[in-house]
């Protein structure tokens, strides 16, 4: 931004000089207060975007979380219907120790294969265990009277689910883990006819809450999808504060340049102001001027010298020596002065026909009437 100076100025009354500050500091001042108000304008709007941003991506975490318990509870639906299902044991299937207390949790067909019931839970703990093999949503059941140590809900969802007791239809938050964030929700489990199998001796009854369903979503692949499009937001917010900065700058130049300007003309207008008093008092004319009311602005030392008043007796006051019978070229002259148009007083004139004349007219008027 170019430096503007500002001219020193001439006191009229005393005739001091006088260091008016300089506009230009006042424009440099309101040009960066612009430029980070600027900048935190779009900051915030940055951050709002980003935010609603990263809120449509928990959003997309938690459809894809709620679809994945709609599913799982659709398997347990299925299995329920069926009263459980038989599979083979094998490593990865062993017996249910909970349903030990059922006849026929162990069947053997002719061939002599080995089967095994699989209840809802049991089908839920395998689901969700293969799905932890293959990095997929990770979940699991838990419950505040779990039957299965492994079914002990840890800090958060013990939290959850007494949320859920309370009525909450749902519990989710992003969780922090060392290996990367992920989005957890927690349903409720409703109780069926089927959960009475191993769960009508802790007192339950079906359409009672359980327990719930947990799951994991793992927001690093969510984030590595949505990342392109963070970037372009950052891209344009960018490139609107460049392109802010830029008008910004470019404003303040031009607004610089015409303050600049103008100071030049106001100097201009100072240094004829003070020549021209300068000439005044060293004129051996009388000068003076009158306002649009008629009294006295200015009054020179010649004035003071041919006319015998004083500057301090005649300055602010109508002039003192108005003719009573005016003659009709005074009228004419005073006409003229009235619509300040420059009138000047000589040649044959008078002392008081100069004097009258002087006294009836606005600025500029000079007379220089002849001496006798």
């Amino acid at each position: 931004m170019e430096r503007i100076l500002e001219p020193e100025t001439l006191n009229q009354n005393s005739g001091n000089v006088v260091k008016t500050k300089a506009p230009a500091t006042h424009l440099r001042r309101y040009t960066w207060l612009l430029l980070i108000a600027w900048t935190v304008v779009v900051l915030i709007f940055l951050a709002g975007t980003l935010y609603q941003e990263n809120q449509a991506g928990l959003m997309i975490a938690r459809a894809e979380a709620r679809s994945h318990i709609e599913q799982i509870v659709l398997y347990r639906q299925w299995n329920s219907l069926h009263q459980g299902v038989y599979v083979r044991v094998d490593e990865h299937t062993p017996p249910n120790p909970y349903l030990a207390a059922l006849p026929e949790r162990d069947l053997r067909t002719p061939s002599g294969k080995k089967l095994t019931l699989i209840n809802p839970a049991y089908m839920t703990r395998q689901l969700y265990e293969l799905a932890q093999r293959q990095n997929k949503v990770e979940g699991r059941i838990i419950s505040l009277k779990p039957l299965r140590p492994e079914n002990t809900p840890d800090f958060w969802e013990k939290k959850a689910l007494e949320a859920l007791e309370r009525g909450a239809p749902e519990f989710s938050a992003v969780e922090h883990m060392p290996d990367q964030d992920y989005l957890r929700l927690i349903q409720p489990l409703i109780i069926d006819q089927s959960c009475l199998q191993c769960h009508a001796s802790q007192g339950y009854k079906v359409g009672d809450i359980g327990g719930g369903i947990s799951v994991a979503v793992p927001l690093e692949p969510l984030r590595a999808v949505t990342g392109k499009h963070m970037s372009m937001i950052w891209i344009s917010y960018g490139f609107f504060w460049l392109l802010g900065l830029v008008c910004i700058v470019l404003g303040s130049f031009h607004l610089g340049k015409g303050l600049k300007q103008q100071r030049r003309t106001e100097t201009d207008l100072q240094e004829a102001k003070q020549t021209l008093e300068a000439y005044i008092k060293a004129s051996p004319l009388a000068i003076m001027t009158l306002d649009t009311q008629g009294c006295v602005r200015l009054w020179n030392p010649a004035a003071e010298s041919i006319f015998g008043w004083r500057a301090s007796e005649v300055v602010g006051q109508p002039p003192p020596f108005l003719p009573e019978d005016p003659s009709p070229e005074f009228q004419d002259l005073y006409s003229r002065g009235l619509r300040g148009e420059p009138v000047r007083g000589g040649g044959g004139a008078s002392t008081a026909t100069a004097r009258s004349w002087i006294s009836a007219f606005p600025c500029p008027l000079s007379t220089a009437p002849r001496r006798n």
